[in-house]
């Protein structure tokens, strides 16, 4: 047959064979364009394969990294589930034991209330008890301060007592000193010159014997002094008080001068203090400054000024009488709380000739 078409192609005119080749000229065109774009799809097909591969290696390296993330996760997962579990049974363990302790702190509570109330009424009991024998200390202490009170005041009476049986005996050996017939005349002026005076002052009791005739003053040949009077008495400075003793000069003549010698006035005192191992301040100040001018006796100028004497002294002091012709002991017990003070006392009004 194509022998046949090959000589019918000869036999056929020249420009059919023309044609044909032009359209085989122009499909074996359409041809090569055709395998051209082919391999270009070709190897554009291989190179999106050969992405594809290293995408899919990539993703199964991601996927298998994530499956060993999942793994990985899902035994945390696990372990924290564990932990979840066993947290869920503390908390319920921790509740009954919390419910049980809410029980116990309520009972507590209930236990407290009441024994607050208790406790206040014993408070209130132990106060009322701790005033009572607050009371019954002061009770006590008062007692204690009044039995020495007591005792002092009976000292003090007892001290009166002997000084009034002396003084009676030094009246009546003054008495026989009157030669004259008038001893038992009243109102005689012999029996003048003895006179003797008694006063009770508070607590203290004065004796004094007081002499006018300048021939019954006793002088000492060595010191030329000359006793004016002697007073003697005793008193009780109770606990934070003031006790004084104003000592009054009297209707003496001490300016007389001889030979010109100078008359020097003194005052001499003693005393003693019950108990004898407790202290008192000590004042001399000048004028009258008795218990009733407290305020007169702040002001008033001191020859001695609260000076602390411990169971007792003495002294003497010139000028004592320079204002009022008069001068005030002054003892203070003013710091202690307790304990009273007696004061047994003896001043002197002396005499003495300055050559």
């Amino acid at each position: 047959h194509l022998r046949e078409g090959t000589k019918a192609d000869t036999a056929t005119p020249q420009p059919v064979t023309t044609a044909c080749s032009d359209d085989l000229q122009t499909d074996l065109t359409n041809a090569n364009s055709r395998i051209t774009q082919l391999e270009s799809l070709n190897e554009t097909l291989l190179s999106s394969a050969t992405s594809l591969e290293d995408t899919n290696t990539q993703l199964l390296t991601q996927t298998t990294s994530l499956q060993t993330q999942i793994i990985t996760l899902q035994s945390q997962f696990n372990a924290i589930k564990q932990q979840a579990n066993a947290a869920k049974a503390a908390m319920k363990e921790k509740a009954a034991s919390l419910s049980e302790m809410q029980l116990e702190i309520d009972l507590v509570t209930k236990s407290a209330v009441t024994a607050n109330t208790r406790a206040q009424e014993i408070s209130v009991n132990a106060r009322n008890l701790r005033g009572d024998r607050r009371k019954v200390e002061e009770l006590e202490t008062k007692v204690g301060a009044l039995t020495e009170w007591a005792i002092a005041s009976a000292d003090a009476k007892s001290l009166a007592v002997e000084r009034n049986k002396e003084l009676e005996a030094k009246v009546m050996e003054l008495v026989p000193l009157d030669g004259d017939g008038d001893n038992d005349v009243p109102g005689s002026p012999h029996r003048k010159k003895a006179q003797r005076k008694s006063s009770i002052i508070g607590n203290m009791v004065v004796e004094e014997i007081g002499l006018t005739s300048n021939s019954t003053m006793k002088s000492s040949k060595d010191t030329n002094e000359c006793k004016l009077w002697t007073k003697s008495s005793s008193m009780v400075v109770g606990a934070g008080n003031i006790e004084s003793f104003v000592v009054e000069l009297g209707q003496h003549d001490v300016l007389n001068t001889s030979g010109g010698a100078e008359t020097v006035l003194l005052l001499r005192w003693r005393f003693d203090i019950t108990p004898s191992d407790m202290d008192i301040e000590f004042s001399v100040l000048k004028g009258r400054c008795g218990n009733d001018d407290k305020s007169k006796q702040k002001t008033a100028d001191c020859l001695i000024k609260k000076r602390t004497v411990v169971g007792g002294g003495g002294g003497e002091i010139s000028g004592a009488f320079a204002i009022q012709n008069a001068c005030t002991l002054l003892w203070s017990n003013a710091h202690s709380w307790i304990r009273p003070r007696t004061i047994k006392f003896t001043v002197e009004a002396v005499t003495v000739l300055s050559m």
